[in-house]
C-alpha cells in the first residue's frame, strides 16, 4: 500500500477485516464463511480468503477502481483475486514476488514489475507517483523496521515487557489505514 500512498491514492489490503473481524469477535466470521462455501468455495480453503470472499458478495467490502495483487498470499487468497476481479468488474495488475530474493537477476525482474505495476496504476487511476514522498515513506518504513527490530530484541528478556501480539497486530494498522 505504500505506493498507492506516494500515489495519492487510498490503497488498502482487501483481506484486513478478514484478519480482524475474527480477532475482534471469533465467530463473526462465520456467516461470511458461510456464504462464500455455498457460493461453491472450497470448504477445505482457509478461513481468511473464504472470509473476504463471502464479505465481497454481501456487499460488506469497499469498492475501488483497480486491483493490485501478489503471490504472497497462500494459493486459495492468491485464486481468490480472480473472484474479485469478476465481483468488481475492475482491472487487475499480479505482481509477481521472487522466491529467491536474494538472486540479482530476479531482483532486476520484480523492480521492471513493480514499474509496470505504477504505470498500471496510473493509467487506471487518478494517482501519479511522487517519489519524493515514496522516498520520505522508505525512509520513515526503514527508521520503523529498526525500532521494530529493537522491540524484538526486548522481547527476549524474560518476564518480557511487551506481548509479541502488540508488535505483530501494529502491521495490521499499516495495511488498513491511508496516512
Amino acid at each position: 500500500t505504500d505506493i498507492a500512498h506516494a500515489m495519492g491514492l487510498a490503497g488498502y489490503h482487501l483481506e484486513g477485516m478478514g484478519i480482524m473481524l475474527p480477532m475482534m469477535d471469533s465467530e463473526s466470521a462465520m456467516k461470511y464463511i458461510d456464504e462464500a462455501e455455498n457460493e461453491g468455495v472450497n470448504p477445505d480453503a482457509c478461513s481468511l480468503p473464504k472470509t473476504t470472499i463471502g464479505m465481497v458478495i454481501k456487499g460488506h467490502m469497499p469498492g475501488g477502481v483497480a486491483i493490485v495483487s501478489t503471490n504472497m498470499a497462500c494459493d486459495a487468497s492468491s485464486a481468490a483475486y480472480s473472484f474479485y476481479q469478476r465481483a468488481y468488474g475492475l482491472p487487475i495488475y499480479r505482481l509477481d514476488v521472487p522466491y529467491r530474493f536474494y538472486d540479482e537477476r530476479a531482483e532486476d525482474l520484480f523492480i521492471e514489475d513493480v514499474k509496470g505495476m505504477i504505470a498500471f496504476l496510473e493509467k487506471h487511476t487518478p494517482g501519479r507517483m511522487d517519489w519524493d514522498r515514496f522516498r520520505e515513506m522508505c525512509e520513515n518504513r526503514n527508521r520503523i523496521l529498526e525500532l521494530e527490530l529493537e522491540l524484538w530484541d526486548m522481547l527476549r528478556t524474560r518476564p518480557a515487557p511487551l506481548a509479541s501480539d502488540a508488535v505483530f497486530l501494529s502491521h495490521l494498522w499499516h495495511y488498513n489505514v491511508t496516512p
